[in-house]
């Protein structure tokens, strides 16, 4: 237990936001999957520091060492999706719709979506939007949304969820307030 505490100490502070301003998902692939690793392994290993009868000491490490975690991954989280946000043009939304949605032939402010299942519903708006189906365009790279992706789950299995929705709230509403 204490083996697996202290190589988990020694990987996370090494990437603690008060230390080190480098981003750890701008690092090679495998720094990051033995960081996210790590911290899978100290979640794991605090539900076991919870259930057993084990020392105060270590479980109070434990907690500090995934606020320390935690703290990186909301730093990440943030940077990666703000670095990969682009704002909303509404020139370039017209032209760049994705095909799942077609303007009619006379007016860009009526649009066709089509839900994929054949059925379509005509919106008076640009962006497609019907009760079903919102067809949007990327505006985060797919290689930042699966970094996203693995945060997301790291931190809500760690009970960080909140955190994890505040900060993508707060930067997306940048982005369209940008826009």
């Amino acid at each position: 237990m204490e083996e697996k505490l202290a190589a988990a100490e020694i990987l996370i502070s090494k990437w603690d936001t008060n230390k080190s301003s480098k981003m750890l998902f701008q690092s090679n692939a495998e720094e990051v999957r033995v960081y996210m690793d790590s911290v899978e392994n100290l979640q794991r290993l605090m539900e076991h520091l919870s259930a057993g009868g084990t020392k105060a000491a270590e479980l109070v490490r434990a907690q500090r060492l995934m606020k320390l975690s935690m703290s990186r991954l909301q730093n990440e989280f943030h940077k990666i999706l703000l670095s990969n946000s682009e704002p909303i043009d509404p020139d370039r939304e017209s032209s760049a719709r994705p095909s799942s949605c077609s303007s009619t032939e006379d007016s860009i402010t009526t649009s066709t979506c089509s839900d994929g299942d054949g059925d379509s519903s005509s919106q008076s708006s640009p962006n497609c939007l019907s009760a079903d189906r919102v067809c949007e365009f990327d505006m985060v790279p797919l290689d930042a949304v699966v970094d996203l992706r693995n945060i997301a789950q790291r931190m809500a299995k760690s009970g960080y969820a909140r955190e994890c929705v505040r900060i993508f709230a707060l930067t997306r509403k940048s982005v369209v307030e940008e826009s």
